[in-house]
Order: C-alpha cells, then sequence, then structure tokens
C-alpha cells in the first residue's frame, strides 16, 4: 500500500483554505485538490506493507502525549519556486511546533527502516497540482497577503493512499490523537 502520515485540517481551515479554488479552477493548467482531501502531510513512507503499517502505527502511539501543532497564519506560494511553480500551496507560520512534530515522527520511524528526509521541512497545504511550470503570483488575489487564523491539530493519521481511479482517495488506517507536551519518543 502506498502511505503517508498527516495532520487533517479542521472544517474552519478548510473553508478558509478552499476560498481560492473558484479562482484557481478558473486556469486550464491547473488540478485543485478537493478540499475534503486537503491535510498537512508530516511524512510521506511510500509503499509498505500490512506488517509496515502495522508497526508505524504502533510506532506513533507515543505521540499521544504530545501537544498538537499550532498554526497562525497561512501564505499563499508555489513550489519549487513562485514563479515557476508546479505546485500551489499555503505554506503555514507556527510557533515551530509543525517542524517538532515533524521530527518526533521521523525519529519514531527511522528504527523502521524509513530514512529521515533530507529537506528541511515546510509544513504547507498542497491547494493546486499545475500541468507546466505556472508564475504563481498570477493569482494576485490572495497571492500577496497572508491569512491570519488560529487552528490547532488535535489528530495525526496514518493514511493508505489509493490513486486510481482519479481523484486520489485516502483511507485513514490508524489515528493517534494529540495531547499534552512529552520531549521525546519512548527509547527502543
Amino acid at each position: 500500500m502506498r502511505a503517508f502520515v498527516a495532520l487533517d485540517l479542521d472544517p474552519a481551515t478548510r473553508a478558509r483554505f478552499a476560498e481560492p479554488l473558484a479562482t484557481l479552477r478558473q486556469s486550464r493548467s491547473v488540478r485543485c485538490v478537493d478540499p475534503e482531501r486537503m491535510h498537512l502531510t508530516v511524512k510521506f513512507l511510500g509503499d509498505i506493507s500490512e506488517e509496515q503499517a502495522s508497526a508505524v502505527a504502533q510506532a506513533l502511539q507515543f505521540l499521544e502525549a504530545q501537544a498538537g501543532p499550532r498554526i497562525h497564519q497561512a501564505t499563499f506560494t508555489g513550489f519549487p519556486q513562485l514563479r515557476r511553480a508546479r505546485v500551489l500551496a499555503f505554506e503555514l507560520a507556527d510557533d515551530g511546533t509543525c517542524a517538532h512534530l515533524a521530527s518526533l515522527v521521523e525519529t519514531a520511524l527511522e528504527p523502521l527502516g524509513f530514512p529521515r528526509e533530507g529537506r528541511l521541512f515546510r509544513p504547507h497545504v498542497t491547494l493546486a497540482r499545475c500541468r507546466q511550470p505556472i508564475d504563481a503570483l498570477t493569482f494576485r488575489d490572495f497571492s500577496v497577503a497572508p491569512i491570519a487564523l488560529e487552528a490547532t491539530w488535535t489528530e495525526l493519521t496514518l493514511y493508505r493512499s489509493h490513486l486510481t481511479p482519479p481523484p486520489p482517495r485516502y483511507e485513514p488506517i490508524h489515528r493517534v490523537s494529540l495531547g499534552a507536551p512529552r520531549l521525546a519518543p519512548p527509547s527502543h
């Protein structure tokens, strides 16, 4: 199965992030994400077995004691570059808790054979994918000023991704409720 670990958006945040989709859909070169499937990917796992999924679920359990990340701002951007974007997204500004949670997930899954991500973690929610590189600044309606918001994630989910038929479907395999702070995963 193809799997990833993600934070789901609460309904109010999802609605705020869906606002630009009407404008984005006017561009023929953009494929928008269904708001119901919007999420913040914490760790992409790739193709894994049922046994690995079970081990991942067990390894993530220690996060029940970890406080959920809090975001306070979202800024429209494009990846890999703003002026030649293949992905349009909201990059999230927080108090460091998103990166901390991602680091804890990396630490918990590394002993299971999932290598650490080589790139710096940039918390973002994908809005659309582009068929060809596009200048994200052409969407001036919402690309200039950041959106102020307050959101706290309370649940981390291990998902199975079904890529066919389009659009993709995400099946939750295991959920971890996030709670009070804890500094490190239990030793293995």
